[in-house]
């Protein structure tokens, strides 16, 4: 059995965390795995408090933690240290995974409403290459042949499908569990190819940042970078919570819509 030091508050710092990772994964000790476990913990309330899922009378905030729970067990058991994945990138994934499992079996997110996502991110895109700058909800709606108030409750369905800067990157090449988010960080790559990609795609997502409007700009540095709730969100913007939701998830649409537009190569680029 390890024996492991930790800080005064009971966590393990990030060298003693990566050694229990190192001892973990040759040992399996269970005592390991207890305070792995009780190191992430926090994870579970940080995905559960950002998710834009409003929560039915039947499924209790309790609820979801528990959900969450699972997932983060799940991860720490088949998390792999030699992947080069940081683990909370990995368990985060999980832990939203299991509770959007919960959530399916529950009909909260139907079929269409995803369906009605794509449609979204279709006319952003379509807009996005004709105007050369993110389209305004107004002409969204008018290229769906919708009002605005119908479109903004589309939104509003599409935000519970949880689109979001955590969805896989499986459209641009990489390996299951690289989310378009990871983008926004400077985490290392094993090679110089993949590494070079990564550099091509962040400066892409960084350029599609940009030219957002400013608020939502804003939204996403409160929401990736300073991490606040989109409750929060809605306080320091001064409009509702589910605003907030309806507002990230054209935000996130666009974003990706931007990153599947055509490329122009820059002046004196050459390709072969």
């Amino acid at each position: 059995m390890f024996a492991l030091k930790t800080r005064r508050d009971g966590g393990l710092s990030p060298l003693e965390a990566n050694e229990a990772w190192t001892r973990y994964d040759t040992s399996r000790d269970p005592t390991l795995r207890d305070q792995l476990i009780m190191q992430y913990a926090p994870l579970v309330k940080y995905v559960v408090d950002r998710l834009a899922v409003p929560v039915p009378a039947c499924l209790e905030y309790e609820d979801l933690i528990s959900h969450g729970i699972v997932g983060l067990l799940e991860a720490v058991e088949r998390f792999d240290p030699q992947r080069g994945v940081q683990f909370k990138t990995y368990a985060i994934a999980r832990i939203r995974g299991q509770i959007i499992d919960a959530l399916r079996a529950l009909d909260l997110l139907p079929r269409s409403a995803r369906r009605r996502a794509r449609e979204i991110e279709t006319a952003i895109r379509a807009l996005y290459t004709e105007l050369g700058r993110p389209p305004t909800d107004e002409e969204v709606a008018r290229w769906m042949g919708t009002d605005l108030e119908s479109y903004r409750r589309d939104l509003a369905q599409v935000s519970c499908t949880l689109v979001s800067l955590d969805s896989p990157l499986e459209s641009y090449g990489y390996d299951e569990g690289m989310p378009l988010g990871e983008l926004l960080t400077d985490e290392t790559t094993p090679g110089p190819m993949e590494l070079a990609e990564e550099q091509d795609l962040r400066s892409q997502l960084r350029q599609a940042i940009r030219e957002l409007p400013e608020r939502e700009r804003l939204l996403i540095a409160l929401y990736h970078t300073e991490e606040l709730t989109m409750k929060e969100i809605g306080h320091v913007l001064n409009i509702s919570e589910s605003r907030v939701s309806q507002i990230y998830a054209k935000t996130i649409l666009t974003l990706r819509a931007s990153m599947e537009r055509p490329r122009v190569p820059a002046r004196g680029e050459v390709h072969a």
